[in-house]
């Protein structure tokens, strides 16, 4: 039998927390369990009320990201394991089409859903699927999947783990699924909608400085550290630092000399890494 845990590491949102467990509660097919790993000060005050409806498991832990993430590995019971966001909010049927998903196709080690308010989310997907072009409505081959809703099949854990040298919000994801999608099959879904919502700086909440200055050095990280490197990792990497440099100069308007300060400290990190070898120990040179 195919049953489904989520995770959902969380910090200081409990409003956003409700609403995302409240989404999770009226879908047309109910997860296993959903492990809660929560970095805040105070307990959540609601977990009490909330598990009437489902079985949650919640653990009230100083964690980062990613150690979040491989603490409720830990916990989870089903064979698909879904990552989500505390921030993002699930259509009623996106459990039992992910579900349906996997069960139709036996050869994907990992799927994601269709962010509806993130219109452009897949361009590269799509040009990387090259000479064929999907339709954003078709169900695609990934390289990598979103961090707001990634699942994985749990065999994959025995193979692979997040990398809690990662610090910050920025390409945990990334970092993993580069890993994963070497031996797995990576899917994106589009009949599994949600939305997700950010703050003004994307998924993180910290200042432009650091959120570029982070940005910068990890995707460099992610790059140095993916096995069988390829020309697409390569291109890849180049479309997402052009990508991040056009954000920053035309959609950043309060603080842009911030994120410009940002994007050139995280570029003094990268090629200090390159010349002293040391990329492991750079990382948390902010």
């Amino acid at each position: 039998m195919v049953e489904l845990s989520i995770i959902i590491a969380t910090k200081d949102r409990p409003e956003r927390l409700k609403k995302c467990l409240d989404k999770v509660s009226v879908q047309t097919k109910k997860p296993h369990e959903i492990v809660i790993i929560d970095g805040s000060s105070k307990p959540f005050a609601g977990i009490k009320t909330l598990s009437k409806k489902m079985k949650i498991v919640y653990k009230n832990k100083k964690s980062s990201m990613v150690e979040a993430r491989n603490i409720g590995i830990g916990h989870a019971a089903g064979n698909i394991i879904l990552f989500l966001d505390d921030d993002s909010f699930i259509e009623k049927h996106y459990i039992e089409n992910i579900l349906k998903f996997y069960d139709t196709h036996p050869e994907a080690g990992g799927a994601e859903g269709n962010i509806v308010n993130e219109k452009g989310s897949k361009i590269l997907a799509r040009l990387l699927n090259f000479p064929r072009f999907p339709r954003r409505n078709d169900v695609m081959c990934l390289r990598s999947l979103h961090g707001c809703n990634m699942s994985f099949r749990k065999e994959v854990f025995k193979d692979f783990m997040f990398d809690e040298n990662l610090i910050g919000y920025y390409n945990d994801d990334d970092e993993f699924c580069g890993r994963v999608s070497k031996k797995y099959k990576l899917f994106f879904v589009p009949s599994a909608r949600l939305i997700h919502y950010q703050t003004q700086y994307g998924g993180a909440r910290i200042d432009h400085y650091t959120n570029y200055n982070t940005l910068v050095f990890n995707q460099f990280y992610t790059l140095w550290k993916l096995p069988d490197k390829n020309v697409f990792d390569v291109l890849g990497y180049m479309f997402s630092q052009a990508v991040m440099i056009m954000r920053a100069f035309i959609f950043v308007r309060e603080g842009r000399h911030m994120a410009i300060k940002g994007i050139l400290r995280g570029y003094r990190r990268v090629v200090s890494a390159i010349i002293d070898g040391n990329v492991q120990d750079r990382i948390r040179s902010l």
